[in-house]
């Protein structure tokens, strides 16, 4: 669950089966949040979708990223949108015999659908790398890194 700090109502409450392993938020110059993105897995699966919460009026807005997997959130300083990555959306009915490759760093900006999304970094001469980012404490700058594994399936 998930309250509101200022009216300590509460605004977001999952099932029990679904776990939240990223949460994450731009703040404003007045030091207030307005936004929360947060990411949640169904059912015991690695793969997360991420949503957006409006602190302010507790609504989950319309905004989902699917097929993240091994990401951070990391907003921009106008919290206009945030960085995450992912990996290609799998074939219907194999999500959970995915191959962990291709993973790749997107933008996604408020208000807009996924397929909008646009492509940060990726590395597809090299597939099996999982790329890491995380955005300067000032939000000038994001950084990145490309981790090699040795394949694997979703699970």
């Amino acid at each position: 669950m998930i309250k509101n700090v200022k009216s300590r109502q509460k605004v977001l409450e999952f099932d029990s089966a679904a776990t939240i392993p990223a949460i994450a938020y731009p703040e404003t110059k007045r030091g207030n949040v307005e936004r929360l993105a947060y990411a949640v897995q169904d059912g015991g699966t690695d793969w997360r979708t991420i949503r957006v919460l409006d602190v302010n009026t507790g609504k989950v807005l319309g905004d989902e990223v699917k097929w993240a997997r091994f990401t951070t959130i990391a907003w921009i300083k106008d919290g206009s949108g945030f960085f995450y990555a992912r990996f290609p959306e799998p074939k219907q009915g194999t999500a959970s015999q995915a191959n962990v490759e291709n993973h790749a760093v997107y933008f996604h900006a408020i208000g807009t659908p996924q397929a909008k999304d646009r492509l940060v970094y990726a590395t597809p001469d090299q597939p099996s790398l999982l790329q890491s980012l995380s955005v300067s404490p000032e939000a000038a700058f994001i950084t990145g890194a490309s981790l090699k594994i040795d394949g694997g399936l979703a699970a």
